[in-house]
């Protein structure tokens, strides 16, 4: 099984691989990235970013953009690929805070990948 969590959650990972799926992660913090691998779409792109930062782009209009900008990812291989993994951002954990890898989570269960938040 693949989940999700945040950076400083770390403590709570066990045996699983820290994955990050930031643009950059903590420099205190260990990780694998998929920024430089074929699965870089998953992370999403500073204009994304900096649209829902400043331009007040909608929750509804960035997980749009977002499933457009991951919609070329091989799920299977992904899935197959990062089992026992955790994907890693910066947002806490909670039910007010929105972010990519809710959205990629929700996904990929929709696909029946499944994946929890930890």
């Amino acid at each position: 099984m693949i989940y999700t969590s945040y950076f400083a959650n770390h403590r709570n990972f066990g045996d699983l691989t820290p994955i990050s799926i930031a643009r950059f992660s903590p420099k205190w913090f260990e990780c694998d990235s998929l920024f430089n691998t074929q699965f870089r779409n998953i992370i999403p792109t500073k204009e994304l970013l900096n649209d829902y930062k400043y331009n007040n782009l909608t929750q509804v209009e960035y997980a749009q953009r977002y499933v457009k900008l991951i919609i070329d990812v091989n799920f299977d291989l992904l899935y197959n690929t990062y089992q026992d993994s955790v994907f890693l951002c910066y947002e806490k954990k909670d039910k007010n805070i929105f972010c990519h890898r809710h959205v990629l989570r929700f996904l990929m269960n929709r696909l029946g990948f499944k994946i929890e938040e930890l």
